[in-house]
C-alpha cells in the first residue's frame, strides 16, 4: 500500500520526495516558550503570595471591630466541647446505675394510672409469667 503524500501538507519539497522531515526540530523557540512559561508561573505565584498577604491583613483588621447588631461587651459563647470521655462516660453510667439499681430502680411514674418503674429483670420476669396486657375482644 503506497501513502500518497500532497505538497500542500507543509514541509519542504525535499522532505515531501524523501516521505519524511529532514530537518531538526529548532531548540531555540522550544527554550523560549519554556522560560515564558517559568516566568508566568513565577509572576503567578508571587501575585497569590501578594493577595494573600493583602486578605489575611483585610480580615484580620474587620475582625477587631464589633459586629453592629451585636451588644457591647458580649461575646457569645462557643460550643461545649467533650473534653474527657472516659470520664464523662462513667459519670453517665454511675448515674444511670444509681437511678436503675437498689431502691431508686422503684418508682412511681403515673400513680393513678398505676405505672410503675421496675428493673427490667423484674419486669422480664412478670412478663413470662403473666403475659403481655392485651385488649378484651369486642362481640
Amino acid at each position: 500500500m503506497s501513502h500518497s503524500h500532497h505538497p500542500s501538507s507543509g514541509g519542504s519539497p525535499e522532505s515531501i520526495d524523501a516521505g519524511h522531515e529532514l530537518t531538526d526540530v529548532k531548540v531555540a523557540p522550544l527554550l523560549q516558550f519554556g522560560v515564558m512559561m517559568a516566568v508566568v508561573v513565577a509572576v503567578t505565584m508571587w501575585g497569590v503570595y501578594k493577595m494573600q498577604l493583602g486578605l489575611e491583613s483585610y480580615f484580620s483588621a474587620r475582625e477587631r471591630v464589633a459586629h453592629p447588631m451585636q451588644s457591647a461587651g458580649f461575646a457569645p459563647a462557643g460550643p461545649k466541647l467533650q473534653v474527657n470521655e472516659a470520664r464523662d462516660l462513667a459519670e453517665y453510667k454511675a448515674a444511670q446505675d444509681g437511678v436503675t439499681s437498689g431502691d431508686a430502680a422503684y418508682a412511681w411514674i403515673d400513680e393513678k394510672e398505676g405505672i410503675v418503674r421496675i428493673p427490667i429483670p423484674l419486669a422480664m420476669e412478670l412478663v413470662l409469667e403473666q403475659g403481655l396486657p392485651h385488649r378484651k375482644q369486642d362481640k
